[in-house]
């Protein structure tokens, strides 16, 4: 039952972050490479913010685990894995 928990949880933080670039630096080419301070910690709005922020994407995409996911790269989306216990466990661009 859990692992369909951190799944409806990561469906819903999905639609919480928007897909539109945050005021800030400019958006589109992601970089992953000063990310894995975010390592570990429990998803949430702010932390999507906050990555989208950091890698410069204009997507973010929550991958919760067993989630299926579409495998096209697009070079402006951060894919965020999590855990069983809705922890970050991977963010990566693609």
């Amino acid at each position: 039952m859990r692992p369909l928990a951190a799944l409806a949880i990561a469906a819903s933080l999905g639609a919480c972050v928007a897909a539109t670039p945050i005021a800030g630096g400019p958006r589109g080419v992601c970089t992953d490479s000063a990310l894995g301070s975010y390592l570990g910690q429990p998803a949430s709005q702010d932390l999507g913010a906050r990555l989208l922020a950091s890698s410069g994407a204009r997507v973010l995409r929550w991958a919760g685990v067993g989630m299926m996911m579409t495998m096209e790269y697009r070079a402006d989306r951060l894919t965020v894995h999590l855990g069983p216990t809705n922890l970050v466990t991977e963010a990566r661009c693609g």
